[in-house]
């Protein structure tokens, strides 16, 4: 029904069962650094910060430092 979350992390998100479950990836910047260059140009790289009931503040602190810590070091995979 809308208005109701539904999925496999309605009821929350918890980032020890995301990094368990294998099928996200909870990296330092560092790490997201290396595997975006390592994709290289003809690959995509999604970037999740809303997964599943995640706080909307955390989220914006996530992209900031994709922002500031990662995105200058791949930018120029996405001209």
């Amino acid at each position: 029904a809308y208005g109701r979350a539904a999925g496999p992390f309605a009821d929350g998100v918890d980032p020890a069962d995301l990094r368990a479950s294998g099928a996200y990836q909870v990296v330092t910047p560092d790490e997201a650094v290396a595997l975006v260059r390592g994709l290289g140009r003809d690959r995509t790289f999604i970037l999740t910060p809303l997964l599943g009931g995640l706080d909307p503040s955390f989220a914006w602190k996530g992209l900031r430092l994709f922002e500031r810590e990662v995105w200058p070091h791949v930018r120029d995979l996405a001209d």
